[in-house]
């Protein structure tokens, strides 16, 4: 009898073992690397917006994602910095907006399926690259002149 508990136990910790999914990564522009979860994680903050789901954003979604990621790789390599706090800042602004989209710190944790403080590590790194990014293209647009 006992063979047989322990025969069930590992099946079934086998089972549950490749039920989990790996994480995918979906693209690679320099030392930037677009994640499966960071387009699902944006296209969540979409639909948390009031949007209505469609495949075609998910799309825009990895179109912004790539450029963003090429000018992060380029801020990089020109030495562009972000500061802790502007992050800080913003990502303190936008928990703030989805607590009041959804009513409560509760329901953003249920919503992203995360607690706050994993939704903040995430919302940091976000942030980061799109303030990296809008400097980078910042400065590639400051130089050109228009007659």
């Amino acid at each position: 009898m006992n063979k047989l508990y322990y025969i069930i136990i590992l099946v079934l910790t086998n089972f549950s073992l490749s039920a989990q999914s790996i994480e995918k990564i979906e693209a690679v522009i320099g030392d930037e690397i677009i994640l499966t979860s960071e387009i699902e994680s944006q296209y969540l903050q979409y639909l948390s917006q009031g949007n209505a789901s469609s495949n075609e954003i998910k799309c825009q979604i990895m179109e912004d994602l790539l450029f963003q990621k090429l000018l992060v790789n380029q801020a990089k390599f020109d030495s562009l910095v972000v500061s802790n706090d502007e992050v800080e800042d913003e990502v303190s602004k936008r928990l703030y907006y989805f607590e009041s989209q959804l009513g409560s710190t509760q329901k953003v944790e249920e919503y992203f399926g995360k607690s706050k403080a994993n939704i903040k590590i995430e919302l940091s790194k976000v942030i980061k690259d799109q303030f990296m990014a809008q400097k980078m293209q910042s400065k590639l647009t400051s130089s050109i002149k228009v007659t």
